[in-house]
């Protein structure tokens, strides 16, 4: 399928939304024949948060947020803090929204799941946009079934660490369950997880425990923040301002 986009700059606005105005595959086959490296799917789904809907909404707004014009080719659009043509690099395509109906989260998560399995027997890596947190179970599982339980690790953004046994009494399919249905399962053993950015009230002493007894490694943010600025200020202090200046000026704009 060609670019979605004419000879001339256009804005964001003009077009069919698709991720970053790349081109778009209809079916798995189509997928193949385009020769992706990277698949874009949605997975609207929200049915499995404790609290706040409205996540199933998430791929299409992240699809819309975009408002840079985009060049007649898109292989044009450099990216300034990595210094590369990212769409030059790769080859990347919007397979769409997994067909996930509003009644059923198990159905949700079968749809999900089908969908990651086509990008990857498509050879393309699938990047899948939320939708709730609940939605890693059935796209881990499909990438554990293609290269084999046990043979996939799984690197961890979050808050959270989402193992709890079950939510609001006996619900065992929800946001903050999907990292221990992943080990439960066998598709990615917890000595494979390391979570990275922990902080809040999760998880408590009893989930901790449990974590450590599947041999899970996770970094708090509060000792990351530490790390991080601490070798920041120590940068800034010895290799900027005092090789330059005699006094600084301290500017933070929110």
């Amino acid at each position: 399928m060609p670019e979605l986009h004419g000879d001339e700059l256009h804005p964001s606005y003009i077009g069919i939304p698709t991720y970053l105005g790349t081109p778009f595959a209809v079916n798995s086959k189509e997928l193949k024949s385009m020769n992706a490296d990277i698949a874009i799917i949605g997975a609207p789904v929200d049915m499995g948060v404790g609290n706040r809907p409205g996540a199933r909404y998430g791929p299409r707004a992240i699809r819309q947020a975009d408002y840079w014009p985009k060049p007649a080719k898109l292989s044009n659009l450099y990216h300034l803090n990595l210094e590369v043509f990212p769409l030059k690099e790769m080859n990347v395509v919007d397979f769409g929204d997994a067909n996930c109906p509003p009644s059923s989260l198990e159905k949700s998560h079968e749809a999900v799941e089908n969908k990651v399995t086509e990008a990857l027997d498509a050879d393309a890596i699938p990047i899948v946009l939320g939708g709730d947190h609940s939605i890693t179970w059935p796209s881990a599982t499909a990438v554990a079934k293609k290269y084999g339980y046990g043979n996939v690790g799984m690197v961890h953004f979050d808050a959270h660490a989402d193992t709890r046994e079950s939510s609001y009494g006996d619900v065992l399919i929800g946001h903050g369950s999907p990292m221990g249905r992943l080990i439960e399962s066998g598709a990615i053993p917890g000595k494979n997880f390391v979570q990275v950015g922990l902080r809040g009230p999760w998880p408590p002493p009893v989930d901790q425990k449990w974590m450590k007894d599947q041999g899970m490694r996770w970094h708090l943010m509060a000792k990351l923040r530490r790390k991080v600025l601490i070798v920041f200020l120590k940068w800034l202090y010895q290799k900027l301002l005092m090789a330059l200046t005699n006094y600084i000026y301290l500017l933070t704009l929110m």
